[in-house]
């Protein structure tokens, strides 16, 4: 695939999938979507990679959906890409290796044989939250900030996100979340309120993420670990 606004590159087993709109804030269009699956499909089809790491390029993971989209279809009813057309089939399209249960643009990583890891670098929101959901684990940088920011613009709680959400945090909080849409600044209470796992520095973010869990890798039995993340003996 000629990707455009996605970067794809394999990294010592890890899958390194880089949303790459940095003057958008990364913000979410339907090409993204198509090369986001592409990119996480072909990690999981390929023997090498052990484990998928998601960031965005720039200061920010992803802010949302892009607006320029979100005017055009307001004005139209169609949905414009902005970044060009995308493939024949789209990213829900054509013959698919996904249960009809997780196949869908955003749930679609359920699926995967792979694990998924979230590295929010920067400001996510709307979309981006969801995507963020959507990973199996999630390590925010110190100055990330994350809204769900659909009640802020009149839209649903969409993309099964009302329905990950409350399985992550509770039924409790996801509402907070939810229904105030409110910003949470402070990287201490992105980790204290559940949406993540772990505060990373944020300075290498991603290469802080691989010796963090290269480290862990140590103290459990090493069949238990896929290979790539193995320590190397000696």
């Amino acid at each position: 695939m000629d990707l455009q606004v996605v970067r794809y590159e394999v990294d010592r087993g890890v899958a390194l999938v880089t949303l790459d709109r940095p003057d958008r804030l990364n913000a979410w269009t339907a090409r993204m979507a198509e090369e986001y699956r592409w990119a996480l499909t072909t990690a999981d089809d390929d023997p090498a990679v052990r484990v998928v790491v998601v960031t965005g390029a720039g200061r920010g993971f992803c802010a949302g959906a892009d607006f320029q989209a979100l005017d055009g279809l307001a004005e139209t009813g169609e949905y414009p890409n902005p970044d060009g057309p995308v493939g024949a089939e789209g990213p829900d399209g054509g013959d698919s290796v996904f249960e009809a249960a997780v196949d869908h643009a955003h749930t679609f990583p359920l699926g995967l044989g792979v694990p998924v890891i979230a590295a929010v670098n920067g400001p996510v929101a709307g979309v981006g939250f969801v995507l963020m959901c959507f990973c199996d684990l999630r390590f925010a940088a110190a100055g990330a900030k994350i809204t769900t920011s659909f009640a802020r613009l009149g839209l649903p709680a969409e993309h099964g996100v009302s329905w990950v959400l409350p399985r992550m945090i509770g039924a409790a909080r996801s509402a907070d979340l939810l229904f105030s849409s409110r910003v949470v600044l402070d990287g201490g209470r992105i980790v204290e309120r559940g949406t993540h796992d772990d505060l990373l520095d944020g300075g290498g973010l991603y290469e802080e993420l691989y010796q963090t869990q290269y480290l862990r890798v140590g103290r459990v039995s090493p069949s238990a670990q896929p290979e790539a993340l193995q320590p190397e003996a000696g």
